[in-house]
């Protein structure tokens, strides 16, 4: 499945941002459907979002209040989009 880049207007950008490509691997490699992917520091929230899409529960933590709102953004967007159907869906 090709990785979905959000285009998210931040006025701070996080400085290390993950390639989705990358986090979608690892999610679907050291996990299955339904598990939890926990990433303590969630900056951006490239994991979460995959996670997300890829029908896994999250627990993301970031003490940055900018990050973690640029994080909330990007898995409402991912939200968005598997509840339209691309991508997988999901359930709440």
């Amino acid at each position: 499945m090709p990785a979905f880049q959000a285009n998210l207007r931040h006025d701070k950008k996080h400085r290390i941002t993950r390639k989705e490509v990358l986090a979608a691997r690892v999610v679907r490699l050291y996990s299955d459907a339904g598990d939890v992917a926990l990433n303590p520091f969630c900056g951006s929230g490239t994991t979460p979002a995959v996670a997300k899409r890829h029908k896994r529960n999250y627990i993301g933590m970031e003490i940055d209040e900018e990050y973690s709102a640029m994080a909330a953004r990007r898995v409402r967007v991912a939200n968005q989009i598997s509840r339209r159907g691309i991508g997988c869906q999901i359930s709440a």
